[in-house]
């Protein structure tokens, strides 16, 4: 009886592999047949392409290019797009905004193998930065995006002339699964979930909805804008090659040592939505009581992304702490060593 009983339970299991095994592939396959732009055509013309040591990143800039540099680091899901009400906000008060598409996401080239570490990313920003023959910028990191972000702070100060985090998911007071990454290492697997969700537009308004208090905020016109990319050619691949560093990240990185957020010296604002449930509060709150100084502002009834539920008051926020130190930060980015000032 027990042997029956077992049988049944490895058929039943069996069949359910399979199940899911073929649903991923129906998901993948609609993904190919989705994803057929090239990412230098489907950019939009408003943007360019600057090299930035391994790949070719996507910018989108506002303001006059003799401001004070802002560079907008998005969050996972995002791309430059979704900064364009804060960059134009920004540079009506005269800053130079700048919002690169981080890889695997929006139009920027992807590397030639997958390498997607907050150490990379923090690379490429500093090479952006040199490209642009920028000294230093005032860094906003959001969400997962603050990782890179940080990594820039604790490891090149000298480029750094302000920092905000905005939900910043850096992974201080947790510890990554080496055993949903084990999970996550067969490509098909991350394959099919990355085209069930991440890169499927049906469920960009889901995904949305799970990170924002109020579902109401995600409106088409945000979905629209998340949405922008992922017709992009290898997007489904990209992404599902990026997918354990986004939820099962291994290896040792400065920025994820609490004590070297001890070390950050530039102003710095810490950004939260008292209604996130993605990162809680408390992890702001922790941030703050690391780096001296540290300006800590929530805002109410909102989730894990303000710049998109609040947009207005998340700008005004962002523009009063830049205006606050506006003298500072604009002698901070005037020069720094061993870069070319423009």
């Amino acid at each position: 009886m027990i042997s029956k009983i077992l049988r049944w339970f490895l058929y039943a299991l069996l069949a359910t592999l399979v199940a899911l095994a073929l649903l991923g592939e129906f998901f993948y396959l609609a993904a190919e047949r989705r994803e057929i732009a090239d990412n230098h055509t489907a950019a939009p013309a408003y943007g360019r392409f600057v090299k930035a040591g391994d790949v070719n990143l996507y910018i989108q800039e506002w303001g006059p290019s003799t401001g004070t540099p802002i560079v907008l680091v998005h969050a996972a899901g995002g791309w430059s797009g979704v900064w364009q009400t804060t960059g134009e906000a920004l540079a009506a008060h005269g800053y130079h905004v700048i919002a690169p598409d981080m890889p695997p996401l929006g139009f920027s080239d992807r590397p030639d193998s997958p390498r997607y570490s907050r150490a990379d990313q923090a690379a490429r920003l500093v090479a952006l930065l040199d490209a642009l023959k920028i000294p230093r910028a005032v860094f906003v990191g959001h969400s997962f995006g603050a990782r890179a972000v940080a990594e820039v702070a604790i490891n090149n100060p000298d480029r750094v002339s302000g920092i905000v985090f905005v939900d910043a998911a850096l992974g201080l007071q947790s510890t990554s699964s080496p055993l949903l990454a084990d999970i996550l290492a067969p490509k098909i697997i991350r394959r099919a979930i990355t085209a069930a969700t991440l890169s499927n537009p049906a469920f960009t308004k889901t995904l949305l909805d799970k990170f924002v208090a109020n579902p109401d905020t995600a409106t088409p016109e945000w979905v629209s804008i998340y949405q922008a990319a992922l017709n992009v050619k290898g997007t489904t691949n990209a992404t599902a090659d990026w997918l354990p560093t986004l939820v099962a990240e291994q290896g040792q990185f400065k920025s994820k040592d609490p004590a070297n957020y001890r070390a950050i010296k530039a102003p710095t604002l810490i950004l939260w939505g008292e209604a996130d449930s993605v990162t809680p509060i408390s992890q702001g709150r922790f941030l703050e009581s690391l780096i001296k100084g540290a300006q800590f502002q929530s805002i109410p009834a909102v989730g894990h992304l303000p710049p998109i539920e609040v947009t207005k008051e998340f700008d005004d926020a962002l523009l009063k702490f830049l205006d606050t130190h506006k003298t500072l930060l604009a002698k901070g980015a005037a020069c720094a060593p061993g870069v070319m000032c423009s």
